[in-house]
C-alpha cells in the first residue's frame, strides 16, 4: 500500500517525539462567502493496540476523506469514535 508523504512526515516526527499528539482537522462547505462549513479536529487516544496494529491501513484511507467512498467512511466511523477524540465547530 502506497503511503503520502504528510503520512510519511507524521511516522517520522512520532518516532522523534514519542509523547507527542496529532490532531488532524478537516473542513467541509464552499466557504464564509459562499455558505456554512463545518470543521473537525480528531485525534488518537493514546496506547491502544488496535492503532498500533491497524495503523498503516488506517492513516492511509484518512489521509483525504474526500477520496474515501461512502462505505469507506461509514465503516471508518464507529472505529473513530471508539479510539479517538473528535470536536466539530460550525461557521456560516
Amino acid at each position: 500500500m502506497k503511503s503520502s508523504k504528510l503520512i510519511d512526515f507524521d511516522n517520522l516526527y512520532a518516532k522523534s517525539f514519542k509523547k507527542a499528539y496529532f490532531i488532524g482537522i478537516d473542513e467541509v462547505g464552499r466557504g464564509a462567502l459562499a455558505g456554512p462549513v463545518i470543521a473537525c479536529a480528531f485525534s488518537w487516544k493514546k496506547d491502544i493496540k488496535f492503532l498500533k496494529v491497524h495503523r498503516a491501513l488506517i492513516l492511509n484511507k484518512l489521509n483525504d476523506s474526500k477520496q474515501l467512498s461512502k462505505i469507506e467512511r461509514e465503516e471508518l466511523y464507529p472505529v473513530l469514535l471508539k479510539y479517538g477524540d473528535l470536536s466539530l465547530g460550525y461557521a456560516s
